[in-house]
């Protein structure tokens, strides 16, 4: 969820569908009840998704008492990647703080989703969400948006693989299969082999 920008976002484009957000950072309850009362059919739970139910700490980077919660993540390398690509001026990373906190994390298996598109930026554990939901995409085939980054794409690609999906990006208003380049980052498009007749993709 993070502050429910995304959900937001969505709303620009749909205006009906239920939304299903996940946040483990609890701080963030506040702004998330704000775009609960700003848009239609959206929940929230102040949990995240990994394989397997577990407590384990969120690392939060601060920047002079701001939090840079976007890049929060269960794994300090992982903070560090996130925010070293955001910031311009690496002088700035010496100001860096990060904080702890205990949060709580469950396989979204568990709910007995029906959902047609899943999107998924958890600042390199993208991989570990999606074996949290196996037996979802395997029923439901959703289309997936999967941020991509060089410390995990290989996990993913094999994921996706296993369930028999095609990875694509999204350049020039266009589908392309996606070809890897290390030095890029960016959401992928992620697409069942089964389903993709029910989507127009361009070559």
């Amino acid at each position: 969820s993070n502050s429910g920008v995304s959900a937001r976002s969505i709303r620009i484009f749909n205006k009906d569908n239920k939304i299903i957000s996940f946040e483990p950072n609890k701080n963030l309850k506040n702004k998330l009840i704000k775009t609960k009362k700003k848009i239609a059919n959206f929940k929230f739970f102040l949990y995240g998704a990994l394989h397997k139910k577990k407590k384990c700490y969120l690392y939060i980077p601060f920047f002079k008492n701001h939090s840079l919660d976007a890049c929060a993540s269960i794994s300090k390398k992982f903070v560090h990647n996130s925010v070293s690509r955001g910031i311009l001026d690496r002088n700035i990373i010496k100001f860096i703080k990060i904080k702890k906190i205990l949060c709580n994390f469950k396989p979204l298996d568990k709910l007995s989703l029906d959902p047609f598109f899943i999107k998924i930026d958890t600042e390199g554990t993208e991989h570990l969400v999606l074996k949290g939901l196996i037996k979802t995409i395997k029923k439901h085939k959703p289309v997936l948006m999967i941020e991509k980054n060089n410390m995990n794409f290989s996990f993913i690609k094999k994921i996706l693989s296993k369930l028999n999906y095609n990875i694509y990006s999204f350049k020039n208003n266009n589908l392309k299969k996606y070809q890897l380049n290390k030095k890029e980052h960016l959401n992928l498009i992620c697409i069942s082999k089964q389903s993709r007749k029910l989507i127009k993709i361009y070559y």
